[in-house]
């Protein structure tokens, strides 16, 4: 993502410049809305602009809770590896509600806390090279599993020969 996003005031907690095989990427910490998740989960994210979607279910959500969006004028749906080894949520595919073709990804990322960083106002994130540096995901939970679960065994399912 090559210009910084607008994010929702009351979900940002910070975001972070860090250097990941000498580039320099910008990883933006939120927490879920109340509103959405009485529990708050917080994420730490890296925005890209493209993604590899072999193995990945597009999770669809209602637009009444897509549209509550860390990032403004965005809606989003959820990812979900199903070819790594167990079930994992990658992070979410946002999309323009005005624009459907405009669109970026949001990885769910982890990393040494301890490492040097800067805290910024504002940035965006590019470079996708980093996975020896940081980690992508984070297991799926139940629900999330059995929403693939009943999207794969509908689309294979065979209509009844008359």
């Amino acid at each position: 993502v090559s210009k910084p996003l607008a994010t929702q005031e009351d979900t940002l907690i910070k975001i972070v410049k860090k250097s990941i095989m000498g580039f320099e990427v910008f990883i933006y910490h939120f927490k879920q809305p109340q509103r959405i998740s009485e529990l708050q989960l917080p994420f730490k994210i890296l925005p890209m602009h493209t993604l590899d979607m072999e193995g990945v279910v597009d999770l669809k959500v209602p637009p009444h809770q897509s549209t509550d969006s860390w990032f403004p004028g965005y809606q989003w749906s959820i990812l979900v590896c199903t070819k790594c080894q167990r079930s994992t949520h990658l992070g979410w595919r946002f999309e323009s509600v005005t624009n459907p073709s405009e669109q970026f990804y949001a990885l769910i990322v982890s990393y040494d806390d301890e490492e040097q960083t800067n805290t910024l106002a504002v940035g965006d994130a590019e470079k996708m090279g980093v996975a020896a540096e940081i980690s992508i995901g984070t297991p799926a939970p139940g629900w999330m599993v059995a929403m693939v679960l009943a999207m794969a065994e509908g689309s294979t399912q065979t209509s009844p020969v008359a």
